[in-house]
């Protein structure tokens, strides 16, 4: 088994398929003979943000699926941006999370989202780049569509909103060029 820093400047990584870490109070652990990378909660509930350009203690392994277990609170602002062999993100639970702003920019593979009940806020460019993404439904309380979340997503198609959006931002949509449906709640008071 592999230990790895989830503090940027101290990543480590040995050669194995399998790597654990519960560094920064979120257990991360890669499966590297399936490609995913479970966050489950340790000592704390979120995750740390990241910068741009730090490099993430999964940086090195071939991440394909990002499975969230229940009792996370946070996904880090860019804490997969770049990863661009990841084709889904599963969610698990309903509690109450946020997605970190950039937290999936530029993961040019990721097909399918679906977010749950219990997501909070979804960060600005928290999607953005995403060029595979073809669908995206939303089945939580949402208020506010962030700016550019979803910018660039060039195969995106559908977009289902809940009914508590009120607030769709700039660009949120933008550069999304096979956009063919959205479905907005009457209620909206912002585009």
């Amino acid at each position: 088994m592999c230990m790895v820093s989830l503090v940027p400047e101290m990543v480590q990584a040995y050669a194995s398929t399998n790597a654990v870490s519960e560094d920064a109070g979120i257990r991360a652990e890669y499966n590297g003979d399936s490609g995913v990378l479970t966050l489950d909660v340790s000592t704390n509930k979120a995750m740390i943000n990241f910068g741009l350009e730090d490099k993430k203690p999964w940086t090195n392994f071939n991440v394909i699926k990002v499975v969230v277990k229940p009792g996370v609170t946070h996904i880090g602002n860019n804490a997969f941006s770049g990863c661009t062999n990841l084709e889904s993100v599963v969610i698990e639970g309903d509690e109450p999370l946020t997605i970190g702003r950039r937290a999936f920019y530029g993961c040019t593979s990721l097909e399918k989202i679906q977010i749950k009940e219990g997501i909070d806020s979804i960060g600005k460019s928290a999607f953005e780049g995403c060029k595979s993404l073809t669908d995206v439904v939303i089945e939580t309380r949402i208020i506010t569509i962030e700016k550019r979340v979803f910018y660039g997503c060039e195969k995106l198609q559908n977009v289902e909103l809940p009914i508590c959006v009120r607030k769709i931002n700039q660009e949120a949509f933008g550069n999304c060029s096979s956009l063919k449906s959205i479905v907005l709640p009457e209620n909206i008071s912002y585009v």
